[in-house]
């Protein structure tokens, strides 16, 4: 190759030419594909009563285990921005306000998310079953650690 007008790719990812990210924007565009993930869950709930091959079930119920894991881990991230958001609003009023701003550290904003996840624990009445969770998944930690 002689290096004059030599064609290369590129991988828009990495691209300062392609712009930059923003999540909320791409949460509003693609927003429709949450609708047709849940849409696409039940039919395959529905396929999964009627199936009767073991492999074909075993499948399923992977499948189905998977699509419930991120949508799970959808809400945390949404919450967690809802938290963030709701952080810097009472920031801007302080300022608006006259006061200094003070911005939410990153433990601040987990104390509050930690405290969001059990008021909702003990509305379930779930929150006996967490802890014991909780101790179960610490004891097979240190038992690894030793």
């Amino acid at each position: 190759s002689s290096g004059i007008n030599a064609e290369y790719g590129r991988d828009p990812r990495f691209d300062d030419l392609s712009g930059t990210f923003d999540e909320n924007l791409f949460q509003e565009s693609y927003g429709f594909l949450t609708n047709m993930r849940s849409e696409e869950k039940s039919q395959l709930q529905a396929e999964l009563k009627k199936c009767k091959d073991p492999r074909k079930r075993d499948e399923l119920i992977k499948l189905i285990n998977k699509m419930n894991t991120s949508e799970k881990s959808q809400q945390v991230k949404a919450e967690r921005q809802k938290l963030k958001v709701q952080s810097r609003k009472k920031a801007m009023d302080n300022v608006r306000q006259g006061k200094n701003p003070y911005f939410a550290k990153k433990g601040e904003l987990r104390r509050s998310e930690l405290k969001n996840k059990f008021e909702k624990l003990k509305k379930e009445g779930n929150v006996d079953k967490y802890l014991a969770k909780r101790r179960k998944q610490n004891l097979q930690k240190d038992k690894k650690s030793l």
